[in-house]
């Protein structure tokens, strides 16, 4: 699947440059000492994390995750919705998904955007400190009393972004759990900052279920007839689960989809 998606970038997205990074690789575009000294033995969504806010702030582009499908020119349809913030992401309006007020996966910014810096800081110093990773995970080997107050806190805490954002605030900053999501809750406490408060009412709204909506609807019904009822032309990019085991059937339906659009 992550095959089919990032064929789909060369295909459709209208890139100058596509640079897809690895463990390795990705060191030849970000320096180390910009990433806490921490970094290799942090799981990897939270290297990933790190890793975008890095290159953006670096230089700029458009971030995608590797589950992301695109149907038509990416570029064109971001400058449409960046050119007066500089920055743009699908947002999760009201209070939030989960305290979530926007998503990750796509991610565009002009290089050395003040927010981006700013929340890149944040993340750097936040893993610094000593933590106990995946406390949100039942299966995980943290604590058990780490996992009860975790869970409670998490509960009370995701119900807005603006309770969300108290996980940068002390004393939770000073715990060594921390929620799935933090990259998300670190986000919104910058926005809560005074420079940087109004910055989502400045970057045109486009709503992540239009984002997500591909997924969603493949998760429930199957590839074959997600892409007969799926609206892909609201947005150009598209997340997509890539965990889950597609049939041939599926995949070839898929393939024979993106060679559709092509002609």
């Amino acid at each position: 699947m992550v095959e089919i998606c990032i064929e789909s970038w060369r295909l459709y997205g209208g890139f100058e440059e596509i640079h897809v990074l690895d463990a390795s690789s990705v060191f030849s575009f970000v320096p180390r000492d910009s990433l806490p000294s921490s970094f290799p033995t942090l799981p990897v969504q939270i290297q990933s994390d790190l890793v975008r806010l890095a290159l953006l702030g670096r230089y700029g582009g458009v971030w995608m995750d590797a589950s992301t499908l695109v149907t038509f020119p990416v570029v064109a349809w971001l400058n449409r919705f960046s050119r007066q913030s500089g920055l743009f992401l699908f947002q999760n309006p009201g209070a939030g998904k989960g305290g979530r007020r926007f998503e990750t996966g796509v991610i565009a910014a002009v290089g050395g955007h003040p927010f981006v810096e700013a929340w890149l800081d944040l993340m750097v110093r936040f893993f610094r400190r000593p933590r106990i990773h995946r406390a949100h995970s039942a299966t995980s080997d943290a604590p058990m009393l780490a996992k009860k107050v975790f869970a409670a806190l998490n509960v009370f805490l995701r119900k807005t972004a603006r309770r969300s954002a108290f996980w940068a605030w002390p004393p939770l900053v000073w715990l060594p759990f921390y929620p799935f999501f933090i990259v998300h809750y670190l986000g919104n406490r910058v926005l809560s900052r005074q420079e940087h408060r109004g910055l989502l009412d400045s970057v045109e709204l486009v709503t992540a279920d239009k984002y997500l909506n591909l997924r969603r609807t493949s998760n429930d019904l199957g590839w074959v007839e997600a892409l007969l009822q799926a609206d892909l032309t609201r947005v150009p990019t598209h997340d997509v689960e890539f965990r889950k085991e597609s049939s041939d059937e599926e995949i070839s339906a898929l393939k024979s989809f993106l060679s559709r659009a092509r002609s």
